[in-house]
């Protein structure tokens, strides 16, 4: 099975206006509000949040089963700082949120009776990097931190199905008295309708430095073009690749 089999979106966050632009042709494109483009990221580019801004989509993520993997980097932890979540609606089953705090980074899901979280092993620091993949549904709730399995699980198999949701931000939630907005960089956000293998997440951390889709092994270069240097991919495999398809930006 390909890496890409099953991908329902992929978002790149290259973008320097407009949408957030999903990268495997599904059209599961996001809104973005507030987001700072073109800001240097884990690969190439990536957007900036400053606590009040997202990439919202209205269509829910229906699989039974799925993963999802996302580059953070957070500048500020003084509160509880949501990477990716539903809009808070009251504890209903489906609402689900990835929370980066300053004593750990959590990933939940409310199963209609009460919320199942999970837990990172350590907590994070800012100005960091971290590679977070979560998996839910037959198989229970995992979470990866930079390629490694955190110890602790849950057998919950309910999937994170309510929508909106959103990059960046957890709409209305009174626990906190508010919004709980994502402070820092996020890259290369990856939503799959199946559970990643180990051996694919660990593809995806590329020994720390992150790999891009379509996923072709590939290095960071800079080529000039017209006397200015440019960032780009250089791929190697699995195929050459169609100049006009390559991320390399405008």
């Amino acid at each position: 099975m390909a890496l890409s089999d099953n991908l329902l979106l992929y978002w790149s966050l290259e973008e320097t206006s407009g949408d957030a632009i999903d990268a495997t042709g599904n059209g599961n494109d996001g809104t973005v509000t507030g987001a700072t483009y073109d800001v240097t990221g884990k690969i190439l580019k990536c957007f900036y949040f400053d606590g009040d801004d997202q990439i919202k989509r209205d269509t829910p993520l229906s699989a039974e089963s799925g993963t999802i993997s996302m580059w953070c980097y957070p500048t500020n932890l003084d509160s509880h700082r949501c990477a990716i979540g539903t809009e808070m609606t009251g504890y209903n089953a489906g609402e689900f949120y990835l929370f980066f705090e300053s004593t750990d980074i959590r990933f939940c899901i409310d199963n209609g009776t009460s919320e199942k979280i999970i837990f990172s092993n350590d907590a994070p620091s800012i100005n960091t990097w971290y590679h977070v993949v979560v998996l839910w549904g037959i198989g229970g709730m995992k979470m990866y931190i930079n390629n490694v399995l955190q110890t602790d699980t849950d057998t919950e198999t309910q999937p994170p199905s309510l929508s909106p949701w959103s990059v960046g931000q957890r709409f209305n939630w009174g626990g906190v008295g508010g919004d709980v907005g994502f402070v820092g960089k996020i890259d290369e956000v990856g939503i799959w309708e199946r559970r990643l293998t180990e051996a694919e997440i660990e593809e995806l951390w590329n020994n720390g430095n992150g790999l891009a889709y379509p996923f072709g092994e590939g290095t960071n270069m800079k080529i000039n073009i017209g006397d200015e240097w440019k960032d780009c991919l250089l791929y190697t495999s699995p195929s050459p690749r169609d100049l006009s398809t390559s991320r390399m930006p405008s």
